[in-house]
């Protein structure tokens, strides 16, 4: 496993959701490398603190708004983009 590949995948280490065979490839790269080691070092103690941090009650209706907004997000990523139909026509002169 390489630097990138590591990085790439350090959040779900920390939060124990990659698989046993990327988790033994990780294990053996923070072993030989400080950089990766730092990082991850690093990522584990923000996720951390931010575990210690209240939960804040969300607004009345705060879901389905979310929901609706998400589904006209989806719904206007769907739908044909408008084609620009200019034809620029050049005329040679000879």
């Amino acid at each position: 496993m390489n630097c990138k590949q590591c990085n790439e995948l350090l959040s779900q280490y920390i939060d124990l959701e990659v698989t046993p065979q990327d988790k033994v490839k990780i294990d053996q790269h923070l072993e030989t490398c400080q950089a990766c080691k730092t990082e991850y070092e690093e990522l584990k103690a923000v996720s951390e603190m931010l575990k210690e941090l209240p939960m804040k009650e969300l607004p009345e209706g705060f879901e389905a708004e979310l929901h609706e907004k998400l589904v006209e997000a989806s719904q206007e990523m769907k739908a044909p983009k408008p084609k620009n139909e200019k034809v620029i026509q050049i005329k040679r002169s000879f």
